[in-house]
C-alpha cells in the first residue's frame, strides 16, 4: 500500500493503489465492508419485517400471507444474503488489489480470498456482541462459500481469458 502524499502526512494510506493512478482501488472493498459491518450490527424483528412489507408492497400483501410466507422461506433470502455479501466483498478486494501491479494473479486472489474469510470470521464474532444477535459458524460457513463461489468464479475466468 503506497502513502498518500497529497496533504503532507505519509501515515495517511492510499487506497487508490499507485501514485496518481485513476483507480477506486480499495475503496469500494472498505465501504462494502462498512455495509456489512452496519447491517450486522442491526436487527430486524420478524413481526417488523412483515409490517414493513405487508404494508410497503406494490401487490396487495396481507400480514398473515407474508409471514405464513416467511416462516418458511426466510432462509433462502437471510443466508442467500449472506452468500451474496461476501461473493461481493471477494470480488471488491480482488478488482481493488488489481491495482499491484507486481504482484501475481495467484497472490491476489489468495490473499482476497484469506482476507473475505477472516472478515467473515470476525463479523460473526462482532455479532454476539451486539444485543439480539448472535454469531454462528454456520454463518461464517455460509460467508466463505460465497466468497469461494466468487474465487472460482474470478479463477475461471482467469483461466478462460488464457486459453483464446
Amino acid at each position: 500500500m503506497h502513502m498518500s502524499t497529497t496533504i503532507g502526512i505519509k501515515a495517511l494510506p492510499n487506497f487508490s493503489g499507485k501514485p496518481g493512478q485513476k483507480s477506486c482501488g480499495l475503496w469500494p472493498a472498505v465501504l462494502w465492508a462498512l455495509v456489512i459491518f452496519a447491517t450486522s450490527s442491526t436487527v430486524v424483528t420478524t413481526k417488523q419485517l412483515v409490517k414493513t412489507v405487508a404494508s410497503n408492497t406494490v401487490v396487495q400483501v396481507s400480514s398473515s400471507g407474508f409471514d405464513a410466507f416467511w416462516r418458511e422461506y426466510w432462509w433462502v433470502f437471510v443466508k442467500g444474503y449472506h452468500a451474496l455479501e461476501y461473493m461481493t466483498l471477494f470480488l471488491l478486494l480482488n478488482k481493488g488489489l488489481s491495482s499491484k501491479a507486481d504482484w501475481t494473479f495467484e497472490r491476489r486472489w489468495r490473499l482476497s480470498l484469506l482476507l473475505t474469510i477472516f472478515y467473515a470470521a470476525t463479523d460473526e464474532y462482532h455479532q454476539t456482541f451486539v444485543p439480539g444477535r448472535g454469531g454462528l459458524v454456520s454463518d461464517v460457513l455460509i460467508d466463505t462459500g460465497g466468497a469461494v463461489a466468487a474465487a472460482f468464479f474470478v479463477l475461471w475466468l482467469e483461466r478462460r481469458k488464457f486459453r483464446k
